[in-house]
């Protein structure tokens, strides 16, 4: 198969990478994450997101879709949850691990499993959260990020 010259792709490789809305190569600056890959076990697709700030979990979501991108903004359902504690514990360690004090940690179920993390948000979206939540996440950011702040 002939190679693109500006990226080293194939027409077809850089024809599915854009349709995927992973980019070019020049748009990437050469920076990739790979990871294994976990499949979804059969629609309706669903991940979840913790929200935590300072250490604590501020709310959840489990966020289901009749596609694999479980996106709110791209129309997957927020749906309330309270995680179980091996998610909370997953989560927290892993907003910990990056020294992240406040993070949307998102949390996939593989069909057989325990839960892994998908990725830590330093600026996680929480429209679809506050949709389902009775108090004011914003609030509740603004105290986590009061209590951070070093007092005079």
């Amino acid at each position: 198969m002939r190679q693109s010259p500006e990226d080293g792709a194939s027409p077809c490789q850089r024809n599915h990478r854009e349709s995927e809305g992973a980019g070019s190569a020049q748009e990437a600056r050469g920076v990739f994450y790979l990871q294994r890959f976990v499949g979804p076990s059969r629609p309706p697709y669903e991940d979840m997101r913790i929200l935590i700030a300072n250490g604590t979990i501020i709310g959840a979501m489990r966020r289901r879709s009749s596609h694999w991108i479980t996106n709110v903004r791209q129309g997957a359902k927020p749906l309330a949850v309270i995680p179980s504690q091996e998610e909370g514990r997953l989560a927290l360690a892993a907003a910990h691990a990056l020294n992240a004090e406040i993070a949307g940690v998102d949390l996939i179920v593989p069909a057989h499993g325990a839960p892994l993390v998908l990725e830590v948000n330093s600026m996680a979206g929480w429209f679809g959260l506050q949709k389902i939540t009775a108090f004011s996440i914003a609030e509740r950011l603004a105290q986590a990020t009061l209590n951070l702040t070093p007092q005079c």
